[in-house]
């Protein structure tokens, strides 16, 4: 049984030491029609969904699309927070305000032929 905790402990430790500052964190710099964090996490993740689906029907189509995804497969949702939080820092906004803003923001950043 001690072997069995020894091993687990060592198998355990390189995972708790591992260095995270690259991690991701959102941040809602804006206020999305007042809801909290994980509310604008959810719709912002809805948009990513979205345009992660344009973006393969893109590639279907010889990419002649509005959206054309990076090598990683997906838009990323830290993206989508970044255009937001540029446009909107310390506003309160609806959330068609924030569609336009990021229909127009995510054509320009994964644009059709543009290395991102």
């Amino acid at each position: 049984m001690n072997k069995l905790a020894a091993l687990l402990l060592l198998i355990a430790l390189p995972a708790a030491a591992s260095d995270t500052s690259d991690v991701w964190t959102p941040k809602a710099d804006f206020s999305l029609e007042g809801s909290s964090l994980k509310d604008t996490m959810l719709w912002v993740s809805g948009w990513s969904y979205a345009l992660t689906e344009m973006g393969k029907a893109s590639a279907k189509n010889g990419n002649k699309g509005p959206i054309c995804l990076p090598p990683s497969g997906y838009v990323e949702s830290r993206v989508l927070f970044a255009i937001l939080n540029n446009k909107f820092k310390g506003e309160r906004i609806t959330s068609e305000q924030a569609s336009a803003v990021l229909w127009a923001g995510s054509i320009s950043y994964y644009h059709c032929g543009k290395a991102v």
